[in-house]
């Protein structure tokens, strides 16, 4: 017989080895994961816990609204089967600490079309619900703001081929000025921008876009009413202009 090179020693794994192996990669990436989600869920409870906290700070109030607006779709494909129109909402915003705030908003949409081959009749629901966060600039009249959000889209079609109900997540961003009519009372217009993808049947469309309404709504001040820093500069810099000439 020929001799051969001695064969070096190497280990077997047996299934049940590598079973256990499977688990233990699993059980590791899941405390991984309730890492994250603690983290996530730590820097959401400092978020809220700021915004309720901040009664004690200075310039908070807390407005209700109801608004209307027109909604144009972005997508063509969408535009194709349902035809812009009106759209209803309400909000609560908490504003604190002169600039900031919270919002939560809900909005609702119903349109009518026809299907694209078979031109049949169908029926489509959108309803979000946004929570985010504002940025304001304020005066005793005027308040202009900058939303930034993040919603839970609520899609339903309803249709001779089927019904689909589902819910995603998408984004908010929107822009606005109000008018303070009487102590709280105040009546503004705004923009909006969503953007949220669904698949409902075969065909994957974005049932966001861009909407321009007017909002009605009452702003009750929980704390001493103080105007924002910069309203508060230009009037001390027309003051120092009236002294020092």
């Amino acid at each position: 017989m020929r001799k051969g090179k001695p064969m070096k020693n190497r280990s077997v794994e047996s299934p049940g080895m590598r079973g256990e192996n499977i688990i233990k990669s699993l059980n590791l990436n899941r405390r991984r994961c309730q890492s994250f989600c603690g983290l996530k869920s730590g820097f959401l409870f400092l978020f809220l816990l700021l915004g309720l906290t901040s009664f004690s700070l200075r310039a908070s109030s807390l407005s209700l609204g109801l608004n209307a607006s027109f909604f144009y779709p972005t997508e063509k494909i969408f535009r194709d089967i349902y035809q812009p129109g009106a759209q209803l909402g309400g909000e609560v915003v908490y504003s604190f600490w002169y600039n900031y705030g919270l919002f939560l908003r809900a909005q609702y949409f119903r349109q009518e079309g026809q299907l694209s081959f078979t031109r049949d009749k169908t029926t489509v629901q959108i309803m979000p619900i946004i929570l985010g966060f504002r940025y304001h600039v304020t005066s005793r009249r005027l308040s202009g703001y900058l939303d930034l959000g993040l919603g839970l889209f609520h899609f339903e079609e309803k249709n001779p081929i089927g019904q689909a109900s589902l819910n995603k997540l998408g984004y908010f961003l929107s822009g606005g000025l109000n008018v303070f009519l009487y102590q709280g009372i105040y009546l503004g217009c705004r923009l909006d921008y969503t953007y949220c993808r669904v698949k409902p049947f075969e065909l994957e469309a974005q049932i966001g876009g861009l909407s321009l309404g007017i909002n009605i709504g009452y702003r009750f001040q929980l704390t001493p009413e103080e105007e924002t820093w910069v309203w508060q500069e230009i009037k001390e810099a027309r003051k120092t202009r009236k002294y020092h000439p």
